[in-house]
C-alpha cells in the first residue's frame, strides 16, 4: 500500500475508506484488497491499473455539486459546439445550474439535455445534473420518486466518458487521463467553489 503515502488526501471526499463508497460492481471488484485505503489510495491504484474504473470511482466519489464542476471542466477539454446550438445552450444551461442549483434550473438542464440528445457529452451531463437531485417526475407533484442510488455516479461517469471520446477513440486514454487530473484536483482542494 505504498501508493497510500503518496496521494494527496481528498478533501472535498466525506469518505474515510474506499470500501464505503456504493458504487458499480466493476468498481468494487477493482477494489479488492483496497476496501480499507483512504480513497485518494484507492484512486491512485485504480488509474494505474484500469483509469475507467478509476473514473467510476471518481465520479461516486465526489460530493454531487463538485462532480458537475468536474463535468463542466471535462466539456471545457472537448471541442466547442456551434454557437447557438442545443449543445451550447446545454452547456450554458450547466454553468447556470452551478451558480444557483434549484430544481428549477435543474429541471431546465434536463430540458435542454432532451433537445441536445443523451448521447453527445452535454446531454449525457444534464442527465447527471437532473440527476444530482430532487425528484424525477413532474415538479407539480406533491411527491415525486427520487432517482435510484448510484444513478447521479453512473451518469457523471457515461458523461466523462463520452467526453473523453469527443476527440476520437485514439485519444481515449489521453483525455481519460487528462480528466482524471481534473476530477483528481476538485477532490483535494479545500473549497468547493
Amino acid at each position: 500500500m505504498a501508493t497510500s503515502a503518496i496521494a494527496a488526501p481528498w478533501r472535498r471526499v466525506k469518505w474515510t475508506r474506499a470500501g464505503q463508497l456504493a458504487g458499480p460492481a466493476q468498481v468494487e471488484a477493482a477494489l479488492a484488497g483496497w476496501q480499507d485505503a483512504p480513497p485518494a489510495a484507492a484512486f491512485a491504484m485504480l488509474r494505474a491499473a484500469d483509469p475507467q474504473a478509476a473514473l467510476r470511482f471518481l465520479a461516486h466519489s465526489l460530493p454531487r455539486f463538485d462532480a458537475v464542476r468536474w463535468l463542466r471542466e471535462c466539456l471545457a477539454l472537448t471541442p466547442a459546439p456551434a454557437d447557438g446550438s442545443a449543445r451550447a445552450e446545454l452547456r450554458g444551461g450547466i454553468a447556470a445550474w452551478l451558480a444557483d442549483p434549484s430544481d428549477k434550473r435543474r429541471r431546465l438542464v434536463f430540458e435542454q439535455a432532451q433537445r441536445a440528445g443523451f448521447d453527445v457529452p452535454e446531454g449525457a451531463a444534464g442527465v447527471a445534473v437532473f440527476l444530482s437531485g430532487g425528484a424525477l417526475g413532474p415538479a407539480e407533484l406533491a411527491q415525486g420518486a427520487p432517482p435510484a442510488p448510484g444513478a447521479f455516479g453512473q451518469a457523471v461517469a457515461a458523461a466523462v466518458l463520452l467526453a473523453s471520446l469527443a476527440q476520437g477513440s485514439q485519444r481515449l486514454a489521453v483525455q481519460i487521463d487528462a480528466m482524471l487530473a481534473l476530477g483528481q484536483s476538485i477532490a483535494e482542494t479545500e473549497e468547493s467553489h
